[in-house]
């Protein structure tokens, strides 16, 4: 079988000798040499199109977590990650400590990775550090699977 595809618009060569037609023309030979040609137009239908589908971007409740009355130490925090496009992968950002005090948070679900919206528990947190360049901060990312992004923060005991 053998397929040729013309898609010419009149407009764009102009002083063609042969006529174009209204939109793209095909043919197909089949095996015993027979031919076959369509004109494919390509027409608005009655229905409005759809509107575009909007997708609210991720986002993360509460942004932000004051726990410097009652501390981080030995607690568990929970922030629900909604909105966007899962899954989503929940990172903690910022300087974190080979040795410790300060290690990179332990979330559940495990590695912060979430396949649904839903909440994450946040644990590891670590009261004492000083509030010298924010240490007793904990800063947190958001991102799914479109890039979408979004942080939060808990703050500990200095």
């Amino acid at each position: 079988m053998h397929v040729n595809v013309d898609v010419i618009d009149g407009g764009d060569l102009p002083g063609l000798r042969f006529p174009t037609g209204g939109g793209p023309s095909f043919s197909v030979v089949d095996a015993t040499g027979q031919t076959t040609t369509a004109t494919l137009h390509n027409l608005l239908g009655p229905a409005a199109p759809p509107p575009p589908v909007v997708v609210p971007n991720v986002s993360a409740t509460p942004n932000t977590i004051d726990a410097t009355t009652l501390g981080c130490n030995g607690k568990t925090f929970q922030v629900v990650i909604a909105g966007g496009t899962a899954p989503y992968n929940v990172a903690a950002t910022g300087t974190f400590d080979t040795l410790g005090p300060k290690f990179v948070p332990v979330f559940t679900p495990a590695g912060g990775v979430m396949p649904a919206q839903g909440a994450i528990s946040i644990s590891g947190l670590v009261d004492g550090l000083g509030n010298a360049q924010n240490r007793n901060r904990y800063d947190f990312r958001v991102v799914d699977a479109l890039a979408t992004t979004d942080t939060f923060k808990i703050t500990c005991t200095p």
